[in-house]
């Protein structure tokens, strides 16, 4: 199937630079190069890594257990591994709201979210890129308060609000609905294929929403909703 197919084809294309790395390695005895190489397995690595996680969650069958908590405490909690991850070359900010930004959730399934949103990012971006994820309270009463173009409708109310923006490539208009789908790419830099897919099903299963604005060549907002609790 085509899911499959690029599973394999991912996980080739993360072996390769591992092993690739390895070899050279071995064969240079400059320790500044070998540092680097490192890096290069470590960036490699991670991503298998991510991969994985995909893979468990996508197959598993129990029910997630929502609890309620503060979006901005799951953030500050992972900023070190979200900056890890994309590595020193792209500069990472955030800017979370004062406010008190409770949702109900499984606390697993923000981390895939967020992980999976900066990891997308990241990929559109250049070297020395930019990304800033920022948190929001916003109230929803019609279409027009949805700022962007609106993937599914949201229902009257309160919702917190995860934007996710960044200064690489941009997606063009006809674009916003496919990048859903598991194995579309925009970029020529795949990641797992089930990145964005798997954000799209777990605010889907909160009852939120996601909205995209996009500059072809020069930025690309992500905004998720997702309904606020007291």
């Amino acid at each position: 199937s085509r899911l499959s197919g690029g599973l394999v084809h991912d996980f080739n294309n993360m072996l390769t630079p591992i092993l690739t790395y390895c070899d050279l390695i071995m064969a240079n005895d400059d320790p500044e190069q070998k540092n680097e190489y490192a890096a290069q397995i470590k960036k490699a690595a991670v991503t298998a890594k991510n991969l994985v996680s995909q893979l468990q969650a996508f197959s598993r069958k129990q029910s997630v257990t929502p609890v309620i908590f503060d979006i901005n405490n799951i953030i500050e909690q992972m900023k070190p591994m979200l900056k890890t991850t994309i590595g020193e070359d792209i500069k990472l900010d955030f800017n979370l709201s004062d406010s008190v930004c409770s949702i109900k959730a499984g606390k697993i399934q923000i981390e895939q979210v967020l992980m999976n949103m900066l990891i997308n990012a990241s990929h559109a971006v250049k070297r020395f890129g930019h990304i800033k994820i920022s948190t929001s309270r916003v109230n929803v009463k019609n279409s027009a308060d949805i700022e962007g173009y609106a993937l599914m409708p949201l229902k009257t109310g309160n919702y917190i609000v995860i934007e996710i923006r960044d200064n690489g490539h941009g997606i063009n208009k006809k674009d916003f609905r496919k990048i859903f789908e598991p194995y579309h790419s925009t970029k020529k830099e795949k990641g797992s294929g089930l990145g964005l897919f798997m954000v799209h099903n777990i605010i889907s299963s909160l009852h939120g929403g996601i909205s995209i604005q996009s500059v072809p060549g020069k930025k690309t907002i992500f905004r998720l909703y997702i309904p606020a609790v007291k």
